[in-house]
């Protein structure tokens, strides 16, 4: 299928997605993360999460109003509702009997609502068994940074040849655009076609995100406020290799709390970092000894000095001991290379 002159193709090569231009790789991929339990375990435990639609930030990106199931049979109808059902707790099981009557009259007397109504039966079943995952193709970004983490978190740098699983798809560039057509699909599943144009559109506001995704497909992923038990959540982690860590790059604000600057010097910083006993200190604290534990390279963002709303991402070295219970913090930059 075609829109807005992007081809989406299954073919000899694939599941592949060719774009109105040449897109080419940018040179790093970069995850944004706030701090938080998730985020850390992610991060020391080196797996990346490929989302449910549902949870994703945008309502937009990837929703089930991008599919009309105008198509639809009265068969179809009570076939997906009976698939959907299995993955809903016993107490709230229906009988074939009770799905075909409640479908039959639903079809005569307002089949718009009986679409609308089980578009979600029907993303359900799609998106058990596929996870998004979104990667931007730049670090500085001061929107990301913003609303992401609040400038408190972190990012991690990975290269651009993430993955060596066959599960997974992509990546692909998104597609920005003002608007998105809806697809009529003729059975209860979405062509590879299909599949690749719904999670690929985007509005074209989030266009300075430059993004690339990741697809992976696994059978009976986790779907949200849904608790049977065959659907795993631990399926939707998928692991990468040590070395695809470039680097992780700390947030503006990262040490800005419990932080006294006891040195600043040309091209040097050092802090004493005094976590108490609240949660944030103790994942930074994670995060610091895993840094330093698997020598990680670290950058840091800071805010560029040329009179610019801009933020500069600069190489830093770390440095962390343990005296008592605080924590000192060494920030010393990279001397630039003489011109």
């Amino acid at each position: 299928m075609i829109f807005n002159n992007w081809k989406y193709l299954r073919d000899k090569q694939g599941p592949r997605i060719v774009p109105d231009s040449d897109k080419p790789l940018p040179n790093s991929f970069i995850k944004y993360y706030s701090l938080s339990n998730n985020s850390v375990n992610a991060f020391t435990n080196r797996y990346l999460f490929f989302s449910h639609p549902s949870i994703l930030n945008d309502p937009f990106d990837s929703c089930r109003q991008m599919v009309c199931l105008d198509k639809f049979s009265e068969r179809q109808f009570v076939k997906l509702h009976e698939r959907n059902q299995r993955l809903i707790t016993p107490d709230m099981r229906y009988s074939h009997e009770h799905i075909q009557s409640r479908t039959s009259r639903l079809f005569r007397e307002d089949k718009s609502d009986l679409e609308d109504s089980y578009l979600t039966f029907f993303w359900n079943l799609i998106f058990k068994d596929w996870g998004i995952l979104s990667l931007a193709g730049v670090d500085n970004d001061m929107l990301m940074w913003s609303y992401y983490n609040n400038h408190q978190g972190f990012a991690l740098e990975f290269e651009n040849q993430l993955f060596e699983d066959n599960g997974i798809i992509g990546p692909f560039p998104i597609n920005y655009a003002d608007h998105y057509e809806t697809i009529s699909p003729r059975s209860i599943r979405l062509e590879t076609e299909q599949l690749l144009y719904v999670t690929n559109v985007k509005y074209s506001q989030w266009s300075h995100e430059k993004e690339w995704r990741f697809l992976v497909n696994r059978e009976n992923m986790s779907i949200p406020n849904y608790n049977d038990p065959t659907l795993e959540l631990d399926k939707r982690k998928v692991s990468y290799k040590k070395d695809k860590v470039k680097s992780i790059i700390l947030g503006y604000k990262f040490f800005a709390e419990n932080m006294t600057k006891t040195y600043f010097g040309k091209g040097k910083r050092l802090y004493q970092f005094n976590p108490v006993s609240n949660e944030m200190d103790k994942l930074k604290i994670e995060i610091i000894n895993y840094i330093i534990e698997n020598n990680i390279t670290v950058r840091e963002v800071e805010i560029a000095e040329n009179n610019t709303f801009s933020l500069n991402v600069m190489n830093i070295e770390l440095i962390c001991k343990q005296k008592g219970h605080e924590y000192y913090v060494v920030s010393e930059y990279y001397k630039k290379p003489s011109s």
